[in-house]
């Protein structure tokens, strides 16, 4: 039974979703309606014996990018480590997604050695006409030669 109606799905401030929380990102992908997903200031662990990490959280979030035609915001900020686990799927996913206008990844770690990935990312967003408009990176760039020696 699919939840065809649910728009919005928020789960801010919980700590220990880390198990479930790639499964619950997968199965809302199939949602025909989503267009908000709010995962702020959830707690991810990087590994996890017998249970989800946050590689395994970054895979179901670019197979959400590729699959669903309806979401329109991402808010992934305050969620420790997610920045530095982005993989090159997840970027191709990114610019390749026509639904998504806003990603909100501020504070959840340091993008400064993935900035020219996210910007080829928005490039390519752009020559596919999505509709990627506002990227919150705030508190994600540490270090000013990084943008400067692009």
């Amino acid at each position: 039974m699919r939840m065809k109606k649910l728009r919005i799905f928020r789960i801010n401030m919980q700590k220990g979703l880390g198990q479930g929380i790639s499964s619950i990102i997968y199965n809302l992908s199939f949602n025909p309606n989503l267009v908000l997903l709010d995962l702020g200031d959830i707690s991810i662990e990087a590994k996890r014996a017998g249970g989800a990490n946050i590689n395994e959280t970054i895979v179901s979030l670019y197979k959400m990018l590729k699959i669903s035609a309806s979401i329109e915001i991402l808010k992934l900020n305050n969620i420790f480590g997610l920045n530095n686990a982005f993989t090159r799927e997840f970027w191709m996913a990114l610019g390749e997604c026509k639904s998504l206008r806003v990603l909100d990844i501020s504070k959840s770690g340091d993008l400064s050695t993935k900035i020219r990935d996210l910007g080829s990312a928005i490039a390519f967003n752009a020559k596919k006409k999505g509709c990627l408009a506002y990227v919150n990176l705030t508190g994600t760039i540490n270090n000013y030669m990084t943008i400067s020696n692009l």
